[in-house]
């Protein structure tokens, strides 16, 4: 079982638009992250209740390190968590929220009308995902259940330190598997501290040529996430709204 299809089914969707709108994310005076994650889902102290949001972006060129620039849309994607199972662990929701433009005729967003239920656990130090359905799971979480890498270590990554560069991070391309962190990353005016930063391009080897990253650390979820078409060098991702 993978979690593949709505992942690639929303890259073909995607498409270059001309100059992209933002290069680095940054704020005059922006808050500690601590301040503002009192009811987000976090990986290590999960609870019914918690709820995220994140907004969709764009970008191109990924193989190209000077062209960071990206663009925001007006989807945002919803997780809540809303129960629990005694086999499979905590139940994610997510969905489109009622602004986004996908629920109205935009294609930026696969199965924009569509509930998603997965699960996650926690269990040590590894973060891993389930699913029920044999065909889809999550928009934001490109964790291929069949791959080598199906999950996200919680421990906090000391090397190499990167840095976050646009909708990129400072490391060359690469078509393999790396881990990294970054520190005091600064995202739409919230500083982050340290997160972990894993880089999985395995995908673009193989004909599939996808890859994709995960930011995120136990404390504050995951914080983006982006994907990206070796073949296109294009892109897409989401950003935590604080």
């Amino acid at each position: 079982m993978t979690y593949t299809t709505p992942h690639r089914f929303l890259m073909s969707l995607i498409f270059l638009v001309g100059m992209f709108s933002c290069q680095k994310n940054s704020d005059t005076n922006p808050q500690s992250a601590d301040k503002n994650a009192s009811f987000r889902i976090k990986f290590d102290r999960p609870a019914i209740g918690q709820k995220t949001r994140y907004m969709l972006f764009r970008g191109a060129d990924y193989r190209d390190p000077n062209n960071l620039n990206f663009e925001y849309l007006k989807d945002t994607l919803e997780l809540e968590i809303i129960g629990k199972d005694s086999a499979l662990g905590w139940t994610i929701r997510e969905k489109l929220t009622a602004g986004s433009v996908s629920l109205h005729g935009e294609s930026n967003v696969a199965y924009p009308d569509s509930e998603f239920k997965y699960f996650f656990k926690s269990e040590g130090y590894i973060f891993l995902l389930n699913s029920r359905d044999e065909r889809i799971s999550s928009r934001i979480f490109f964790l291929e259940k069949d791959s080598n890498y199906p999950y996200l270590t919680l421990l906090d990554y000391q090397s190499p330190e990167v840095e976050m560069k646009g909708w990129k991070t400072s490391l060359p391309y690469a078509e393999n598997y790396r881990t990294a962190y970054t520190k005091n990353y600064n995202l739409l005016g919230i500083t982050y501290p340290h997160l972990n930063v894993v880089i999985n391009n395995t995908g673009m080897q193989s004909q599939s040529g996808i890859g994709n990253t995960h930011i995120y650390s136990s404390t504050y979820g995951l914080v983006r996430s982006t994907q990206y078409n070796r073949f296109t060098q294009q892109g897409y991702g989401w950003d935590l709204i604080p």
